[in-house]
């Protein structure tokens, strides 16, 4: 347990118009107003209240702690619709040095959901960092689709950032989790303000309908869990990393299995003809658990991402769904999950192309 009083510095800061003191250790206190009676809470030096909804410290009912810290010890935010990030994603952290400023986009994308989400429309984060008009494709009621007014000048802020920080991360542990990691992308300089709308912290990013059985990219357990998430034989999501195929000109992600692809182009940059060979019924990918044949497909208007429902019926899980997009001249396909009903991955690839699903709730809403 922390005491209040071990701490090295105390600084003090203005927040809200109320004057307050903080300290090292990630305690703060409120000074009484000149001339005005002494508040209860007034001149006790507190950590604050765990809220139990998002977890954050809380003072007086709605004060969140961090951003107080994080104002005496680092200044007013750098620029406008900036939040303080956790380092360490331990929201009870407030130390300094586990506190930092983010942008809205940086914040976003230390968010499991959020990343699922980029990485279902974009084909991986590193795509939507390039280019961030991908995401004007995505469906205008997601929670991400704020990210459509993302400017080149933004996402190449943030990505320098991410990098930046990575790198921190690999050379100092702060707690269990090293926050902003490679898994994310790999990211201060000062950041665009084209963004119209402040995040709020205190609300968790919705989840994306259909996204019940898209396993995120971030979990650096999963490949130890892989026994109890993994209940059929179809290759699912293991460590998100980008690995060799049986198919000399393709690349595999999230696959435990080597696939191959048999209709994937020998040259490079041909994602339209890749796209008209994957016609109904042909043979999109086939491992050690057989044929995985074409459904539906779907490209993006960019001619950068390719979407495609599969059939396997050896599988448990039968109905899937695969994304392609190139990376270093090499054509990457992302296991994007396995699902008991077709109708869910129709859904998955309707909503990816931006048009409304008017079909009812599948057996996998309820797994």
């Amino acid at each position: 347990m922390v005491n209040l009083d071990d701490y090295n510095k105390e600084r003090e800061c203005i927040y809200k118009g109320e004057h307050y003191l903080a300290r090292d250790n990630g305690a703060i206190m409120r000074l009484s107003r000149e001339g005005k009676r002494t508040r209860k809470l007034d001149n006790e030096w507190t950590f604050g209240i765990k809220n139990p909804e998002n977890g954050y410290m809380i003072f007086a009912s709605s004060v969140r702690v961090h951003q107080i810290v994080a104002t005496a010890f680092h200044g007013e935010a750098p620029a406008p619709n900036m939040v303080v990030d956790h380092i360490d994603t331990n929201r009870c952290n407030n130390r300094p040095e586990n506190l930092r400023w983010v942008t809205k986009l940086e914040n976003a994308l230390n968010n499991p959901i959020t990343r699922k989400k980029i990485i279902f429309i974009c084909g991986s984060i590193e795509n939507f960092l390039n280019n961030p008009s991908l995401m004007r494709f995505s469906d205008s009621r997601s929670s991400t689709s704020w990210m459509k007014t993302v400017t080149k000048e933004e996402a190449a802020a943030c990505k320098r950032n991410l990098e930046k920080w990575a790198e921190e991360d690999r050379n100092i542990s702060l707690g269990t989790s090293t926050g902003f990691n490679d898994n994310i992308f790999k990211n201060n300089e000062l950041h665009n303000e084209s963004l119209k709308e402040d995040l709020d912290e205190d609300k968790p990013l919705e989840e994306y309908p259909g996204f019940s059985s898209f396993i995120g990219k971030e979990n650096s357990s999963a490949i130890e869990n892989k026994t109890e998430e993994f209940d059929n034989p179809n290759p699912e999501y293991g460590e998100s990393l980008l690995t060799d195929s049986l198919t000399p000109n393709a690349i595999q992600e999230n696959w435990i299995t080597p696939n191959s692809f048999p209709l994937c182009p020998n040259k490079p940059h041909n994602m339209e003809e890749y796209f008209a060979s994957l016609a109904d019924g042909s043979v999109a990918s086939e491992s050690t658990y057989g044929k995985s044949f074409v459904i539906e497909r779907a490209m993006s208007p960019t001619k950068e991402v390719i979407t495609i429902v599969t059939h396997n019926q050896n599988c448990i899980k039968p109905w899937g769904l695969i994304q392609i997009y190139e990376k270093d001249n090499k054509y990457v396909h992302v296991n994007c999950g396995t699902f008991f009903d077709k109708n869910t991955a129709l859904r998955e690839i309707t909503i990816w192309q931006g048009k409304e699903w008017v079909g009812e709730e599948t057996i996998d809403d309820l797994c």
